[in-house]
């Protein structure tokens, strides 16, 4: 017998690798010619996906590029066209003021509310304010189209009848002017409002104090009382700087040099007396007809 380290020593027939790492291929499920058809497939979707991305990109385009006046398009929403006032005037009429002359240009703002140096409030006496809206309501005529229907004309109305608001119409017109009572503008919207409010006053300080709550931008204030002197005392505390006594969108021309060089004069122009001076530090122009001075 041999020696044990002569022994030749034999490589086993079963490996671990046979046990445990068996060789595994996966077989395809996919003949050739299934797989040409996926090939297929694929392209037609990508050629699908460019003409969408095609048509999306000339769809907005067009959108993009529409012309103005069009109808909007997926919920665009439409603007609103805004109007801003323009030089608005606040009349105050006094018991011992000429509330006649006063109506006449108080009507022409009524039934044209839009155009300029309109009057946008007017402040009327308590003693006085029965007559006047009596005497005013009868003379009210049928709005000219272009002021019925403009939209600004038409929200105010909305917001008087939300807030059942107390108005002076004349109902055998389709179309009335409106004198809405103790309103303040601003409660009606922003811009002119196509509406006329009215606020009743007792002493000349509460006119003033109704003047500086209202949000208005006030070019001018045309007060309304035979007294002239009295006057003065209501322009001093008042901050706008253009007041017509006894009169009504007047034009400036003869004074505004002398206002926007800061001095201090007076000018006789086409029946009316111009003066322009400081009050309480502001600068004024004040305007009244030549008659008024004689008549007090």
């Amino acid at each position: 017998m041999a020696e044990p380290s002569a022994m030749l020593t034999l490589n086993p027939l079963i490996t671990y690798d046979m046990v445990h790492s068996l060789p595994y291929e996966k077989p395809s499920r996919t003949t050739p010619q299934d797989d040409l058809k996926e090939e297929v497939w694929q392209e037609d979707d990508k050629e699908d996906e460019g003409k969408e991305e095609a048509e999306f990109e000339a769809f907005t385009q067009q959108e993009t590029l529409a012309p103005e006046g069009e109808e909007a398009v997926l919920g665009a929403v439409e603007e609103v066209p805004t109007y801003s006032w323009s030089k608005p005037c606040f009349m105050i009429v006094f018991q011992d003021g000429d509330f006649n002359s006063a109506l006449h240009y108080l009507l022409d703002s009524l039934h044209n509310p839009f155009e300029e140096n309109a009057v946008a409030s007017v402040l009327v006496q308590e003693s006085l304010i029965k007559q006047f809206v009596d005497r005013l309501g009868s003379q009210l005529r049928e709005l000219d189209p272009q002021v019925a229907t403009h939209p600004n004309y038409l929200r105010s109305l909305q917001k008087l009848r939300e807030l059942r608001a107390q108005i002076v119409v004349n109902d055998e017109v389709k179309a009335s002017p409106v004198l809405a009572f103790d309103i303040p503008q601003s409660f009606l919207g922003n811009g002119p409002t196509g509406i006329i409010t009215i606020h009743p006053f007792r002493t000349p300080i509460d006119s003033t104090k109704t003047c500086m709550e209202e949000s208005v931008p006030i070019a001018s204030v045309s007060i309304w009382n035979e007294r002239v002197a009295d006057c003065y005392d209501v322009i001093a505390r008042l901050k706008i700087d253009t007041v017509m006594i006894n009169c009504c969108n007047v034009d400036l021309q003869p004074i505004q040099e002398s206002f926007a060089n800061k001095r201090s004069d007076v000018h006789l122009s086409k029946g009316y007396h111009y003066e322009t001076l400081v009050l309480y530090g502001k600068r004024k122009i004040i305007v009244f007809p030549m008659g008024s001075i004689f008549g007090n």
